[in-house]
């Protein structure tokens, strides 16, 4: 009996044992993995007074994770904010962004601090490494891209694209005389064309048939006319860089042995325009260049033929308004005209360069040049 009570008592210790460990693991083993984090470590080049971010990818290994939060610590805890501290659930993957502002005052050195993701099923660090420096001893990455010769303009006003005068137009069965208009216009001035139409000063008709206008293979005008002034509106979009308008006489009709005339003091084909031209210059960026940032850099020769009021703009901010300086255009550009800091995006960005005044600018040598921190 008494090693029965023995094997007993060994049997219940034994199971008291193995309860015991399966509430310790239970304890100890988390019931939701660690967050996996990206990148495992940073390091930046910034300046005292700058301002940087970048962006952490926070994702789990399978299961979701909640109750994330994030904390700065180290020599750059004060210098360190996040677009979210708290997170509740992350199913699959959460990004945010990471901003660093560096006080003006701050001594040229590496700082060292640590970004920490907690959650329950653990943490990860994130090692932060910032060198401080100021301009004169940075060395900037730069991204140069050349850019083909080019002409900006703005135009306004009217242009005669031909005339004539003293002439006859007329049309019989068996012969025909008509009137060519032509005239080349400017790419700029097709454009920018708002109106255009052919003016006839009409002296004498025996109005034996109609008169015809066609504009560039299309009848714009064909009807039986009275002396005097005639002006035939033409539809700006017919317009091209060559263009031909013909005056002629329609058949006599049933009058078929005579011949309709028309005889026209003078003849004009006129293109009225209003509008400018501009120069688009599309550039890709990569988070680096676009998070390390510092300025742009704009050097060109221009030449003019009168004073322009021209306007640079990036992403639609207005960089630059104002009148160039004849020969080298050399601008640095750190932020718009009303001092905010320029935004750019990872991807495709849009300088555009215009003139608002009536003048044509035309660059040439022209190199963009965007500098950013390592």
């Amino acid at each position: 009996m008494k090693a029965q009570a023995r094997l007993d008592e060994f049997v219940f210790v034994l199971l008291a044992g193995i309860v015991l460990i399966v509430i310790l693991m239970m304890w100890t083993i988390p019931s939701e993995p660690a967050a996996v984090v990206q990148p495992a470590a940073v390091s930046l080049t910034m300046l005292g007074g700058s301002s940087r971010q970048f962006t952490l990818n926070i994702s789990t290994s399978g299961n979701p994770i909640t109750n994330v939060s994030l904390t700065a610590s180290g020599e750059i805890a004060n210098w360190v904010s996040f677009s979210q501290t708290q997170i509740d659930y992350i199913n699959a993957y959460k990004l945010v962004t990471v901003y660093v502002s560096v006080p003006a005052s701050t001594s040229i050195k590496t700082y060292k601090g640590v970004i920490r993701v907690s959650s329950p099923g653990g943490s990860k660090e994130v090692q932060a490494s910032i060198s401080v420096q100021n301009i004169t001893t940075v060395e900037f990455l730069s991204y140069p891209i050349p850019i083909e010769d080019f002409t900006v303009s703005y135009v306004s006003g009217s242009e005669i694209v031909d005339a004539a005068s003293n002439v006859e137009v007329s049309k019989g069965y068996f012969s025909e005389n008509y009137l060519n208009l032509v005239g080349v216009l400017d790419e700029d001035k097709v454009k920018n064309a708002i109106n255009s139409y052919i003016r006839l000063l009409i002296t004498d008709t025996n109005k034996l048939g109609k008169l015809i206008v066609e504009v560039n293979g299309q009848e714009v005008y064909n009807r039986l006319t009275e002396l005097g002034e005639l002006i035939v509106p033409v539809n700006a979009s017919l317009l091209r860089r060559s263009n031909v308008a013909r005056i002629r006489a329609a058949n006599p009709g049933w009058m078929f042995w005579d011949t309709n005339v028309y005889r026209i003091r003078d003849a004009s084909f006129v293109v009225e325009f209003r509008g400018n031209t501009t120069k688009e210059i599309l550039v890709d960026l990569n988070q680096q260049q676009v998070s390390g940032f510092n300025h742009m850099k704009l050097k060109s020769i221009v030449s003019y033929d009168k004073k322009p009021r021209l306007r640079i703009k990036v992403n639609e901010q207005t960089v630059y308004w104002g009148e160039p300086p004849i020969a080298i255009l050399d601008l640095w550009i750190d932020k718009d005209i009303l001092g905010n800091k320029i935004v750019l995006i990872p991807g495709t960005n849009k300088v555009v360069i215009s003139t608002e005044s009536p003048s044509q600018v035309s660059f040439t040598n022209t190199l963009l040049t965007f500098s950013y921190l390592p």
